[in-house]
C-alpha cells in the first residue's frame, strides 16, 4: 500500500472517529468468513460501521480524537465498530449478542464521550435504557422499604426485643 493511500485511509478513519458517538474495538481472531459476514449484515441493518484496518493506521487515525485514549490496545487482529448517527447502545447490543453466540469473538474496549469503556461496561450498554431505569427504580424502592423497616424497628426496639425474646413464662415456685 502506498503512503498516499495510507494517509487517505487514516484521514477517513479519523473523520469517522471524530463523528462517532461510540467506538468499540473487538478481536475477531478465529471467526470464519460466514460468521463475520453475518455480523457485518446485522451491524449494517442498524447503520453501524464495522471497519478493519492495520493497527498502525488505527493509531494514526486516532490522533486528536477520543479514540487516542485506547490506542495502546491496537495490537493483533481487530475490528473497530463505530456508531455515527443512531443510538449508542445498538453496536453494544449487536456485538454483545454476537459474542454470546460466538465464543471466539471478544469485545475488547471502547470509547464514548471521552471515557474508556471496558468490556463489562459495553455489555451493560447493550441493555436498553428502559430496563436499566426499571432496575434503578426497583433498587430505590427496595432501599426505601428497607429504610422504613429499620426506622420502624428503631422506634419500636423495646417491642421488637420482647418479640424476639419470646413469651414471658410465669416464675415457678419451688415447693419442697
Amino acid at each position: 500500500m502506498k503512503i498516499e493511500e495510507k494517509k487517505r485511509i487514516a484521514q477517513n478513519l479519523s473523520e469517522r472517529f471524530s463523528k462517532a458517538a461510540v467506538v468499540i474495538v473487538t478481536d475477531y481472531k478465529g471467526l470464519d468468513v460466514t460468521s463475520i459476514n453475518d455480523l457485518r449484515r446485522k451491524l449494517r441493518q442498524e447503520e453501524v460501521e464495522f471497519q478493519v484496518a492495520k493497527n498502525s493506521l488505527l493509531i494514526r487515525a486516532s490522533q486528536e480524537t477520543d479514540v487516542a485514549l485506547i490506542k495502546d490496545t491496537f495490537k493483533g487482529p481487530q475490528r473497530c465498530s463505530h456508531e455515527l448517527w443512531r443510538s449508542r447502545s445498538s453496536p453494544a447490543k449487536i456485538l454483545t449478542e454476537f459474542a454470546k453466540e460466538n465464543k471466539v469473538f471478544e469485545i475488547k474496549v471502547g470509547v464514548m464521550d471521552g471515557k474508556i469503556l471496558d468490556a463489562n461496561t459495553i455489555k451493560a450498554l447493550s441493555v436498553p435504557a428502559v430496563a436499566r431505569s426499571s432496575v434503578r427504580h426497583l433498587c430505590l424502592y427496595s432501599e426505601q422499604c428497607t429504610n422504613r423497616i429499620c426506622a420502624d424497628v428503631g422506634r419500636n426496639s423495646q417491642k421488637v426485643a420482647e418479640c424476639l425474646a419470646g413469651p414471658k413464662r410465669p416464675k415457678r415456685s419451688s415447693l419442697i
